[in-house]
């Protein structure tokens, strides 16, 4: 049985993973691949590998057909069978893309009608190109077949010249037209006649040289000065608008308020003697009736610590029920009766000293549920007065850090907000303690109101230059009208809202030039004389002159030959 062939034609940029679909789809078990030149599949030796091995499995043989030199070594290294040329046999299926449509069919017909193509002989070209050349046409003074006189040459020359024009032309240029060779012939001049154009020559370049050449280039630079304006501006809440002629503005007036809290430490020392304090319950056992106990009653300790009621109090008598005594209650404070941490004791029962020795001592008792405490003898942290004011002046400077920047937030676009023209905020401090009171921290808050006035800045320069302008004169003019531009301190009245505010300027101002007059009065001037006339202008600081080409020394005598520039 024979085994089924097909021939499986790639494009150029087709994918591997396309080509073993296409392998994989076809039952035939040889397959012919022709493939491009610098095709995709020819690139890598990898993915020749790849679809050596994917063959392999699929237990078909390929065949790859290629004129690419690179892919032919390619191909042979991963084990492929390679040839050059398709065999059409009868076994033979063809893809579903034709031969005769693709990019390499092409390229196979033409390598395959180079082959059959019969050799040529360059003789037979030569020949038959002369011999149409010659027909009714004169022969060619550079033709290869004519003699000095104008007769063809023997047959045994044009044998000998056949081997020299094979070396000399290669096949590919054969169809090539001869070029032919262009010959000039210059004209037989007389020597006046050279003399008188060599002459008419020198005088042009001498006219060129004398007239259109010669350029001078003048850089002036104007002599310049300061200029200082002084002038007090009132800006006024109560006016529209600007009135250049007694310098006022309008301005706003804005306000805001702020608050500032901050927890400080108390850095103050005493020597304190503290007495413990706590509450203690007073029980009555001993009658239905109410007991009355005066301030300061001692009360002891189960170990012997005494303390004394802070108030006079009446202890409820008990009460009976359902058979059962319920003594009364009362809750009462007690202080340690001396300072000292030794009273700051834990829960415990107390007895009356003064009710010893009768019959309220068991009946009438105190019991506490829980510690005395504050006791002590030695030094503590107190919050001293320099404390108090340390956290005032530094809540001062915060709180008025942001006023202000509050105040420029509250600005409008293009308004100016000075320093100096916000009125000093009023400050309210309150502090969580009192001086000398005994803790560690305290804790400061301050509140403030404050309000400025504001106003345009762009209005406050454009009066300051109509005054500068008015005192220029007409041979001057600005350079820089706000080379210093500055403010004095501000009188600012809130309450009738207006500010009279200083105003400083400084500019440059410098003199002005006319190129067109100078230029018409340097024409024809030598260094010497450009000098002198130059130093003699007011309104020069400096100049700068030169001349081109080099000889030349004079400025020349048409204006359009000579340049000034006004150095800024």
């Amino acid at each position: 049985m024979v085994s089924l062939k097909k021939t499986i034609y790639l494009d150029i940029d087709e994918e591997l993973t396309s080509i073993i679909k296409r392998l994989k789809k076809s039952a035939a078990e040889e397959i012919t691949l022709v493939v491009p030149r610098k095709a995709v599949l020819l690139q890598s030796i990898v993915n020749l590998k790849i679809l050596k091995k994917e063959a392999n499995r699929l237990d078909k043989k390929i065949v790859i057909n290629t004129t690419d030199k690179i892919g032919k070594n390619l191909s042979t290294k991963a084990g492929f069978v390679v040839h050059k040329k398709i065999e059409n046999s009868l076994g033979t299926q063809d893809d579903n893309l034709s031969a005769e449509n693709g990019f390499f069919s092409q390229e196979i017909k033409e390598e395959n009608s180079k082959q059959e193509r019969a050799p040529i002989k360059i003789r037979d070209i030569v020949m038959k190109k002369e011999s149409k050349r010659n027909k009714g046409n004169p022969p060619s003074p550079f033709g290869l077949q004519r003699t000095s006189k104008g007769d063809e040459v023997n047959k045994e020359d044009k044998r000998k010249q056949e081997p020299i024009l094979q070396k000399v032309q290669p096949p590919q240029k054969i169809d090539e037209p001869p070029k032919k060779k262009t010959v000039f012939l210059l004209p037989s001049l007389s020597v006046k006649f050279f003399l008188g154009f060599l002459t008419a020559c020198f005088i042009i370049i001498a006219l060129i040289a004398l007239v259109l050449l010669p350029k001078a280039e003048i850089v002036l630079t104007p002599k310049t000065e300061p200029i200082v304006l002084n002038l007090e501006m009132t800006i006024d809440k109560n006016i529209q608008g600007s009135d250049i002629q007694t310098n006022k503005i309008p301005g706003q007036i804005i306000s805001v308020q702020k608050e500032k809290e901050k927890e400080f430490d108390a850095t103050g020392k005493k020597k304190i003697y503290e007495k413990a304090r706590g509450i203690i319950t007073v029980y009555n056992e001993w009658g239905s009736s109410l007991q009355t106990l005066v301030a300061s009653t001692r009360f002891l300790s189960k170990d012997g610590k005494l303390f004394r009621t802070a108030k006079t109090i009446s202890v409820p008598g008990f009460k009976r029920v359902e058979g059962r005594d319920i003594p009364g209650t009362i809750d009462v404070e007690v202080i340690a009766a001396e300072a000292g941490e030794e009273y700051n004791i834990k829960p415990t029962s107390f007895t009356i000293p003064g009710f010893e020795g009768s019959s309220k001592y068991a009946g009438i008792y105190g019991r506490s549920a829980e510690a005395t405490k504050g006791g002590k003898v030695g030094e503590a942290t107190v919050v001293s007065k320099d404390d108090l004011e340390k956290a005032k002046e530094f809540l001062s400077q915060g709180i008025k850090e942001e006023i202000i920047g509050a105040l420029e937030d509250e600005a409008p676009e293009g308004y100016k907000l000075l320093d100096a023209a916000i009125q000093e905020p009023e400050i309210e401090y309150i502090s969580d303690t009192e001086v000398s009171a005994i803790t560690e921290k305290f804790i400061m808050k301050a509140k403030s109101f404050a309000q400025a006035m504001i106003f345009s800045e762009e209005e406050i320069k454009k009066i300051a230059l109509e005054n500068l302008f008015s005192k220029l004169s007409n041979q001057k003019e600005i350079v820089s009208e706000d080379e210093i531009f500055d403010y004095g301190g501000p009188n600012l009245d809130i309450a009738q809202g207006q500010m009279i505010l200083p105003v400083h300027l400084e500019g440059i101002v410098r003199w002005k030039i006319d190129p067109l007059l100078i230029k018409e009065d340097l024409l024809g001037k030598n260094e010497e004389e450009l000098k002198t006339y130059l130093s003699d202008l007011k309104e020069i600081e400096k100049a700068k002159v030169s001349f081109w080409p080099f000889w030349v020394k004079r400025v020349p005598l048409t204006v359009n030959r000579v340049d000034i520039n006004i150095k800024n």
